[in-house]
């Protein structure tokens, strides 16, 4: 009798082997599958070898059944493709008054999928793991969140997130810089000067400040000040009586500074309401008591 035929099957593929010349060798050339073999029951792709002679007797072969531990029926398959990292939050040169600023991304594989122990985060001289991040499912892999346990110093900061999947594949590292701004910006008054009287209805306005903006209302009326190279200038209207003036410095991220003067204006002469002479008229040389009654 003569060996007829041999298939192999893989993956739900049949492939018919040939005889090489009068040997008892068969070859043919396969098609590995497109997908990782990590995550097929033992993390391999069976596979299963039909021979037939030419009396029609068959003989099948597969890593459930063969008995020679020096056949190898278990195809590994290692996909070539890398997870893909996105960082989320914060954004590249962000600035931010939170101290606990959290870091927010995704690490994504859509074969043999993403390996968590290769997963770190790198910060403030600081490698963090899995463990120390919320972990929620998404398509293809897993979004985690990471807040700082204490508060991060006002400084630069590089957050550089590192990730594997299952086959060993290293994804490039992602990288996102971003600044802590938590401190109150300085302002200081200088004009006018508090609980100040005037006659008139406008006074100069000056102030520093090292914020970002600075905001000036009059009695709750925004005022029109000019901020140049930290110095703010401006003329304020002011109103008959109590004035108000609330001047607001706010940083970058959003930090006030918040100071009041209070302003009186006075524009009425005082009224001469009664003037009395004690002797009038007075021989010469008299001592006269001249009062004089005024309200403002």
């Amino acid at each position: 009798m003569a060996v007829e035929s041999v298939k192999a099957k893989i993956n739900g593929q049949t492939y018919t082997l040939t005889r090489e010349g009068s040997t008892n060798q068969w070859k043919g050339t396969i098609t590995a599958p497109e997908q990782s073999s990590f995550n097929e029951s033992g993390g391999y792709y069976p596979v299963e070898i039909t021979a037939e002679d030419d009396a029609g007797n068959t003989k099948t072969i597969n890593p459930d059944n063969t008995e020679d531990p020096d056949i190898d029926l278990e195809l590994v398959v290692k996909e070539k493709v890398a997870p893909v990292i996105t960082i989320l939050e914060p954004t590249s040169g962000q600035k931010t008054a939170n101290k606990r600023q959290k870091v927010i991304f995704t690490v994504t594989d859509n074969d043999s999928g993403v390996d968590e122990d290769t997963i770190t985060l790198q910060l403030a001289g600081e490698t963090y793991h899995v463990s120390s991040f919320v972990k929620q499912s998404v398509s293809g892999g897993y979004r985690y969140e990471y807040t700082p346990a204490k508060d991060l110093p006002d400084d630069e900061y590089t957050a550089t997130v590192n990730a594997s999947d299952n086959d060993g594949n290293a994804a490039a590292a992602k990288s996102v810089q971003f600044e802590v701004y938590a401190a109150a910006p300085t302002l200081s008054v200088i004009s006018p000067t508090d609980n100040l009287v005037t006659n008139q209805n406008t006074v100069q306005y000056q102030a520093t400040t090292n914020g970002a903006t600075l905001e000036v209302r009059v009695n709750g009326q925004p005022q029109t000040v000019s901020l140049q190279g930290g110095t703010a200038t401006g003329t304020l209207t002011l109103q008959e009586g109590t004035n108000t003036i609330v001047s607001t410095a706010t940083s970058e991220t959003g930090v006030e500074t918040e100071l009041t003067r209070i302003v009186k204006v006075d524009t009425q002469e005082p009224v001469i309401e009664a003037v009395e002479l004690s002797k009038n008229p007075a021989d010469t040389g008299d001592a006269i008591v001249i009062t004089v009654t005024v309200t403002d």
